[in-house]
């Protein structure tokens, strides 16, 4: 037991935990040790309010004259007790608590102006002026952060702490974070004002990389000093003067703290202010701004007081929940005024005013998607004699700027060999009358494209389809020439990027592993086969080893994926880490390193065989043998199926074996045939090592049961209605197995049939007079009398014997 007095001046400290002992009783087994932890928790001093309160009750002034937290001492007893022994063992326990005296270097930080993705730093100092180590941490902020956010003040060190402003969008920023000092014993705010009203003209590049090292992933600090009120407000905002003490880092400052000086209360109280110190100012605003925020929230929660009784009142009146959605009146008041939506913007349509003119004609317009072919294709020739004469004439400058082609670059973009890519060339004569547009000299990878020429009547949009198809890789850029009516020349470009046939597999590698509560024989693994090409193509895949990938081809569509599966079947005599093979025609081939991760286990039969004997047809026999693990490494383990015609079965047919454990198998047999099992085994596959096979022995045969002088035929005579009469059945067993028998009469309900109450020896001939007695063979069979039985009986016969029946 322990005890701590709770009399004398520190009691009232020790009633709330400042110094205690756990546990407080306990036993103690012999020659064993019992810890006991002794706990010291001081507790801030209470807190002299008011204005009229200047200074802390526990802060002093040094040597130096500045102001430090004075450490209040605690001592108490605590005694051991055993009623066992009547030992009292006494420890004293004492202590200081002391306030936890951090101080800030800016309480406001004004960044001013950032661009979004671009940051601003301001250095910040705390300082530790107390004798004990004050652990600090800032909680994460919006656009906002602290370097470093945690750490450990030791007593009289100051931290340089490094504000970050990074702001994501665009907007002002006015936000607060609380130093934490203690876990919350102390806890200093810290505005944050800054504005973001532009957006940088390039967003950083993420870092890293396979080359990166450390000092890379560094940020590149942009320090700045905390702007005064002025230059941050300089956007037309609402003029704020600057506080005295926003601009004078409070930690460094060697200006005069009239808190430092010690005057009697009586003179405090008679002596007038001029003017007071910067860090006096800054306490008493914290102090207005304290008490201005509770006067604040005491009438936001007295108005929701006031509304909610005038809600209940108004509920009680109407006798139901106003409020309830779900009501008659929706959750609102009555007597509301009807809004009145507004009516959407007109959507007037454009006029456009075109120059009237002989040469102008009705403006068609270019289709906008060059993917589109243009189905209607006009005549490659003039067929009039207006059209010949149009198609003659030549144009003049202002004549050649109507007829406009669609493409002064035509891109095919990356394109697959062999792969055939369409775009629409299109030309727009905004003329009145018709031209011709021939195509000239077609490269060979354009030899496709159709038609060559057509003749476009005036305000109409003429479309040529430009086929591409390339059989080796290039970068392919040539000039396509065009005449307009046989007399202008233009042209256009044609580029293309062609490059193979690519399969991306979304796994670079597979390793591969069963799960620990795994008994399947085998694991799979699927993966994404992506053609980002524009060209059909066939996959090939080889399967090696224990690996086999589902399916082994197929063909993947342009811009389409499919996937497979990738089987790992551990085989003893195959490796576990392989290549699979990836064959695409036309392509590059690729390969797909696989790993199973399986460590080699190690089990034996505590048998070496498993013998039955002689088995009867049609009758189940069981045995039973032991599988044993001998390796270091938990084992999985299967049966192979026997072949149903065998009549053999295990159970059970999967299991785990644990290091050094057993597992019995119980094997039924249950022959359908007579037949020799000599040669054939019991097969157990343990996963990731070699097949375990033991023999088994056993001959099926068919039991040898005749009658043993049985009339053919059974011959009642006359029998006395409600009467009965009995003639005795006997059945020998020749083989050397026992025989099971079963007379079934049951569709003849006259006749009913019993085993032989009383055997009856039926002496048989013996070749050989001078047989020595007891040597004689014989018949067992029933006795005449007795009850009669059911209709169907059976019996069972050992070898050499006999069975009767009534």
């Amino acid at each position: 037991k322990h005890a701590i007095p709770q009399t004398g001046p520190d009691a009232d400290m020790l009633q709330d935990g400042v110094l205690s002992v756990t546990p407080s009783e306990g036993m103690v087994q012999p020659y064993s040790t019992v810890p006991i932890t002794f706990t010291f928790n001081p507790t801030q001093p209470k807190q002299i309010k008011g204005f009229a309160s200047v200074g802390q009750s526990d802060m002093a002034q040094n040597s130096e004259g500045a102001m430090v937290a004075i450490p209040m001492p605690y001592a108490s007893t605590a005694v051991i007790e055993s009623a066992e022994t009547k030992q009292s063992i006494t420890v004293s326990m004492t202590g200081c608590g002391t306030r936890a005296g951090v101080d800030v270097s800016h309480r406001v930080v004004r960044f001013g102006e950032c661009p979004v993705h671009e940051r601003k730093d301001v250095l910040v100092t705390l300082k530790n002026s107390a004798k004990v180590p004050a652990p600090f941490s800032f909680p994460p902020i919006a656009n906002f952060s602290v370097r470093p956010s945690k750490g450990l003040l030791q007593p009289l060190q100051s931290q340089s702490l490094v504000v970050s402003f990074r702001p994501s969008q665009l907007g002002k920023f006015k936000s607060q974070i609380k130093c934490e000092v203690a876990k919350g014993k102390l806890t200093i705010p810290i505005r944050l004002i800054a504005q973001s009203s532009s957006v940088a003209k390039e967003k950083p590049p993420l870092k890293g990389g396979l080359s990166a090292v450390p000092k890379d992933f560094k940020p590149n600090y942009q320090f700045i000093k905390s702007q005064p009120s002025n230059v941050v407000n300089d956007t037309g905002s609402k003029f704020v003067r600057e506080k005295p003490w926003e601009t004078v880092e409070l930690v460094n400052s060697t200006s005069w703290d009239e808190t430092t000086e010690k005057f009697p209360e009586v003179e405090k109280q008679n002596m007038g202010h001029l003017t007071y110190s910067v860090q006096e100012l800054e306490r008493r605003a914290a102090h207005r701004d304290e008490y201005i925020n509770f006067l604040r929230d005491a009438r936001v929660k007295r108005e929701k007081a006031d509304e909610s009784m005038m809600q209940t009142k108004r509920n009680t009146a109407a006798k139901r929940d106003l409020t309830d959605p779900s009501g008659p009146d929706l959750g609102m008041d009555r007597g509301l005024d009807e809004p009145i939506p507004p009516l959407p913007p007109a959507a007037d349509k454009l006029w456009l005013m075109h120059a009237d003119g002989a040469n102008g004609g009705s403006r068609a317009r270019a289709p906008a998607d060059e993917t589109k072919l243009i189905t209607k294709k006009f005549k490659s020739t003039p067929g009039t004699q207006a059209e010949v004469r149009d198609c003659e004439a030549e144009l003049s400058t202002v004549d050649l700027h109507q007829v406009t082609v669609s493409h002064k670059v035509m891109d095919f973009g990356r394109v697959c060999v062999n792969s055939v890519t369409a775009r629409s060339l299109s030309f727009t004569n905004d003329l009145s009358r018709s031209v011709l547009v021939q195509l000239g000299r077609l490269e060979k990878e354009l030899s496709k494209s159709t038609p060559s020429a057509q003749v476009i009547p005036g305000g109409a949009v003429a479309g040529f389809d430009m086929y591409f198809e390339s059989s080796t890789e290039q970068t392919f850029k040539k000039t396509l020439q065009y005449t307009i009516n046989e007399k202008h020349i233009l042209k256009v470009t044609m580029t293309a990027e062609v490059v193979p046939i690519e399969v991306k597999m979304s796994e670079s590698q597979l390793n591969m592993a069963f799960p620990d509560d795994s008994l399947d024989v085998s694991v799979s693994r699927t993966v994404t086969l992506e053609n980002p090409g524009n060209a059909p193509c066939e996959f090939f895949w080889a399967s090696r080893g224990p690996f086999v990938v589902t399916p082994e081809q197929g063909r993947l569509e342009p811009f389409s994926s499919a996937e497979v599966v990738v089987t790992w079947q551990p085989a003893p005599g195959h490796k576990n880490t392989q290549r699979l093979a990836l064959h695409v025609p036309g392509g590059e081939d690729q390969e797909l390193p696989v790993t199973g991760h399986l460590p080699e286990p190690k089990c034996a039969f505590t048998s070496k065989k498993l013998d039955f004997g002689l088995v009867p047809v049609g009758i189940a026999r069981t045995g039973i043998v032991e599988v044993k693990n001998t390796g270091k490494h938990p084992a999985i383990c299967f049966v192979d199926n026997f072949d149903p015609s065998s009549g053999l079965t295990c159970s059970p047919e999967r299991w785990r074996i644990g290091v050094g454990e057993t597992q019995k198998l119980t094997i039924t047999l249950k022959p359908p045939a007579a037949r020799n099992y000599a040669g054939l085994n019991l097969a157990v596959n343990v996963r990731g090592s070699k097949l375990l096979k033991l023999p088994l022995l056993a001959e099926a045969i068919v039991p040898n049961v005749v009658h043993c002088e049985t009339p053919e035929l059974l011959d009642f005579q006359d029998v006395t209605i409600g009467g009965n009469e009995r003639i005795i059945i006997s059945m020998e067993n020749k083989g050397t197995i026992p025989a099971s028998l079963k007379l079934d009469m049951s569709s003849y309900p006259d006749f009913q049939i019993s085993n032989a109450p009383f055997p009856i020896r039926i002496p048989e001939p013996v070749e050989e007079p001078e047989a020595p007695p007891g040597t004689a063979n014989g018949s067992l069979v029933g006795d005449a009398r007795g009850p009669p039985g059911t209709a169907a009986t059976n019996a069972n016969t050992e070898t050499g014997s006999h069975a009767s029946f009534n």
